[in-house]
């Protein structure tokens, strides 16, 4: 369900791009960069892969 709590965005890295949902390097390192830039100790990052049942087949992270 979303959003899942106030604030609840979706990370879609090259949207354009109709990626898969399989994290790469590239990808988890602008998951990374994005928390950190942040700076909010309560920040959170989550993917959740086609093999942990996601519902949706296109990269992203919450």
């Amino acid at each position: 369900v979303s959003p899942i709590e106030y604030g609840h965005v979706l990370l879609i890295p090259r949207v354009l791009d109709c990626l898969p949902q399989r994290m790469d390097g590239e990808s988890l390192l602008l998951a990374l960069h994005m928390a950190a830039e942040a700076a909010n100790p309560f920040f959170r990052v989550g993917y959740n892969s086609l093999g942990a049942f996601a519902t949706i087949n296109h990269l992203h992270f919450q």
